[in-house]
Order: structure tokens, then C-alpha cells, then sequence
């Protein structure tokens, strides 16, 4: 319950819609970059299953539990990533029944400019604030994310 009731605090709030305000600004920046470049197909919504089949081939079942996201929203996303070519469809050697999504050589592609895109965005965010406050920020989600992930919302 304190959990609940230290997400009802003012300052929670604000901070919380910050966050979402980041978050949408950043997220329309980076779609808006991505079409400049040609990318004009690839969506925020598409990062997190093309992140995590860089680490290697998955059923859609497990990339949908590795994102945290539902079966259904994962189908679709994975649909849309094979039609758009970035992602395709590959049968496990162990068991023919199971579909294994693999990252096509334009999901690589896409992947290598988003590593080179991501360095001119830090570079360029970092070199507007003070001294080391963009790193400090950088770290400072990555452990809240750490700890956001291992809180029980299923009060």
C-alpha cells in the first residue's frame, strides 16, 4: 500500500508526467530522425523486439515474456517487423512445431545505424547540460529502471 499512496504524492505526479513528456519527445525525435534516414516504416513500438533479437532467435511466446510485453501485442508487432522485412521466420532445428523469429540482414542494418544514430543523440543531449549531468541522468535510469522492474504491481 505505500507504494500506492508515494505514486499519489504531488511530486510523484510531476515527476511521472515528466518523465511521459521526456519520453514522448524523445520517442517523436527519434521517429522523425529514423524517416529522415529512411527508416520510415520503424516505430518506437518496434525497438524493444528488434533490441532483443539482436541477443539472438526467439519464439514469439519468448520475446514476448523477455519485453514484458502480451503475447497478442508481440504477434502483431512481429507481423508487422516480417512484413517490413526487418525480421523473418526460421523453424528451431530441435522442434519443427516451434516458429523462431531471427533478425533479417535489414533488422541488422537497422540496428548498426541506430548504434551510430544513438551516439550523435548522446552527444548531442549530453552537450546541453552542465558538466557531467547527462551521465549522471543516463545512470540514474538505468538504476531506476532496475528498480522499477523488481516492484510488485500487482497489488
Amino acid at each position: 500500500m505505500e507504494l500506492i499512496h508515494a505514486f499519489n504524492h504531488p511530486m510523484a505526479l510531476t515527476f511521472i508526467r515528466n518523465l511521459h513528456t521526456l519520453s514522448r519527445i524523445l520517442s517523436s525525435f527519434s521517429e522523425q530522425l529514423w524517416a529522415k534516414d529512411g527508416y520510415k516504416e520503424i516505430n518506437i513500438g518496434h525497438l524493444q523486439p528488434l533490441l532483443e533479437l539482436s541477443q539472438g532467435d526467439y519464439s514469439n511466446n519468448q520475446l514476448a515474456e523477455k519485453t514484458g510485453m502480451t503475447k497478442q501485442s508481440m504477434n502483431r508487432l512481429v507481423k508487422e517487423l516480417v512484413e517490413l522485412g526487418y525480421v523473418k521466420i526460421g523453424v528451431n532445428e530441435k522442434d519443427a512445431r516451434v516458429v523462431l523469429l531471427k533478425l533479417s540482414p535489414k533488422g541488422k542494418g537497422f540496428l548498426t545505424y541506430l548504434e551510430e544514430k544513438n551516439k550523435e543523440i548522446d552527444a548531442l543531449l549530453g552537450g546541453g547540460l552542465p558538466g557531467n549531468s547527462y551521465l549522471i541522468f543516463k545512470d540514474s535510469i538505468q538504476t531506476m529502471l532496475g528498480y522499477v522492474k523488481n516492484l510488485p504491481f500487482d497489488l
